[in-house]
């Protein structure tokens, strides 16, 4: 039986964490746009899109490529 009170507290922990990272997701935003631009900090949007696009596809063609060949 699993320990509902260890359950709670690793979420509790693992929200501080998302939030910390979404903070300085932010604070980085910030800090591009003012020193570089919004047009760069568009690009790299579009870029950081494409790549977890291509990484999903590639990881799909692994799947099928394993199911081919078993």
């Amino acid at each position: 039986m699993t320990d509902t009170t260890d359950d709670i507290a690793e979420e509790i922990s693992f929200q501080g964490f998302d939030d910390y990272c979404k903070l300085l997701k932010n604070l980085l935003n910030d800090v591009l746009q003012r020193e570089v631009g919004t047009d760069f900090v568009e690009k790299l949007e579009r870029n950081r899109t494409l790549a977890q696009v291509f990484f999903f596809f590639f990881l799909l063609l692994l799947l099928f490529l394993r199911e081919k060949l078993l």
